[in-house]
């Protein structure tokens, strides 16, 4: 949002995308975002109008030709899953939008605005209703990668987003004071340091909540391909009805059985490789 000149809009633009991927890291959602955003204010720049969905499947095709055995990783998985199912409900909330606005009779209403406390409403339950479908979205994969399920993880985002948008915001405004002056980029650093307490803070609050996490063991190919066939069913308005209904039988039904084997059988050993380093954990 930055207005430079219409001439160099695009090029700075991109310029700046590339050295926050470099200064970030370039780890897989960050490229995944950096070059979906890239494609996208390209396209617009040249007179186009992109489909979000299109658009991931293009950064999809360009980050397997650079690396094929990306895809095997769960960072990958994840970021696409979730970034595609939050794509689709848009997509179809948009549909159904327009389908009841060609529908109802326009009425200019200066007193049918929104109210604050209105709007206010709609963004947090827009935001739950992202959250939810981001968490069904990546759960069978959460669970086969991690042996675990974060029922309260909707919630958890919901709050943690605008402590995550206020840390980022702070550091980055100490960082370029401190290129002008190290003093004031010092000070502005600690309201950042602040935000990133209440973030721990809040992410230790949770974690005392009963019900915030269960262990399960991995699913399967067999579950986990169900799951994914129900959720896309979920998405048609033709067979939604059906796949919530088969929804409520098999799913609760699959999640108490892997509750249930998960009764202590001895040891259990767990390796964490996170790349960087690895670890074992002897239970």
């Amino acid at each position: 949002r930055i207005p430079f000149p219409r001439r160099i809009q695009l090029a700075m633009r991109l310029i700046l995308l590339c050295g926050f991927v470099l200064i970030s890291g370039a780890n897989t959602p960050v490229l995944r975002a950096a070059l979906m955003i890239g494609l996208h204010i390209t396209l617009k720049s040249c007179a186009r109008r992109p489909r979000p969905l299109d658009t991931l499947g293009w950064t999809l095709i360009i980050l397997l030709s650079i690396d094929p055995q990306g895809l095997s990783q769960p960072g990958f998985q994840l970021s696409f899953i979730a970034t595609a199912a939050i794509l689709w409900w848009n997509s179809i909330r948009e549909r159904e939008s327009r389908r009841l606005q060609s529908m109802a009779i326009p009425v200019k209403n200066l007193a049918n605005r929104k109210k604050p406390l209105a709007s206010l409403a709609g963004m947090i339950g827009k935001g739950l209703a992202i959250g939810f479908i981001s968490t069904a979205a990546t759960t069978p994969l959460i669970a086969e990668y991690f042996q675990r399920f974060h029922p309260l993880s909707p919630l958890l985002s919901l709050c943690l987003y605008p402590l995550v948008a206020l840390s980022l915001i702070l550091g980055l405004i100490s960082v370029l004071l401190g290129l002008i002056c190290l003093p004031l980029g010092e000070l502005a650093a600690q309201p950042a340091i602040l935000g990133a307490q209440l973030l721990f803070e809040l992410l230790r609050f949770f974690r005392t909540l009963p019900g915030h996490c269960y262990y399960l063991p991995s699913p399967g190919p067999v579950p986990i391909l169900l799951f994914y066939l129900v959720l896309a069913c979920g998405m048609s308005k033709k067979t939604r009805e059906a796949a919530v209904m088969i929804a409520m039988l098999i799913l609760p039904g699959l999640l108490i059985l892997n509750l249930l084997s998960t009764v202590d059988k001895g040891p259990v050993l767990t390796h964490f490789n996170t790349g960087a380093g690895s670890a074992a954990l002897l239970e």
